[in-house]
């Protein structure tokens, strides 16, 4: 009951639209951000997420990322709608991916992504939840994926930064309460400073 009205909370403040590849609303839609460039041609950081990310989404816009979430969204949609963004020219230098929670996250998804998106993007990825809050199956493949491309990948580690946060999950140990969406958004923008020239390690 607390995620549902948590999410209808969201829906209230979003409107929904698709990137290209989303998939139908079977599992309430998209729900997307948009944050014009601060500078020609620089695209803010691009987040993709499942329903876990929803209720960031305000947090996200007040921190400079774009953001796209939908429920039920594996890594293979994220996979998709990157692909259509690079055809239309509309692929941010940074995309944060923060999927995993619906299904596995394999090194042939991580290797596509980073075909996709090409040696001047940087592909961050987050470690996630499962329900009960339990870290992912893929938790330990996605952090060795910044020593296994070095400049290319970079971890946010979400297990690690929020493990001792109780308050900020709902009874299912997956979904966030308000407080815990906004961390989770400051959290991610961290990214922000890879879209510099010289990015800082974060």
């Amino acid at each position: 009951m607390a995620l549902a009205i948590a999410v209808c909370a969201a829906c209230a403040l979003m409107a929904a639209v698709t990137l290209p590849g989303s998939a139908p609303a079977a599992c309430g839609g998209a729900y997307r951000e948009t944050v014009k460039p601060p500078h020609r041609g620089v695209l803010p950081p691009l987040a993709i997420g499942d329903s876990t990310l929803i209720l960031s989404l305000p947090t996200l816009r007040h921190e400079g990322i774009s953001a796209d979430a939908r429920g039920c969204r594996q890594y293979t949609e994220g996979l998709t709608m990157l692909a259509g963004l690079r055809r239309q020219g509309r692929l941010a230098r940074v995309v944060i991916v923060a999927l995993g929670a619906n299904g596995p996250v394999t090194e042939p998804q991580v290797t596509r992504a980073l075909g996709i998106l090409g040696t001047r993007r940087v592909l961050v990825m987050v470690t996630h939840w499962k329900p009960g809050h339990r870290a992912g199956n893929d938790t330990a493949l996605i952090r060795r994926e910044a020593h296994r491309h070095p400049g290319r990948v970079v971890v946010l580690d979400w297990i690690a930064a929020s493990s001792r946060h109780s308050g900020w999950f709902q009874p299912d140990g997956l979904h966030l309460t308000f407080p815990g969406a906004a961390a989770f958004g400051r959290f991610l923008a961290r990214a922000v400073a890879l879209t510099t020239p010289h990015p800082k390690v974060v």
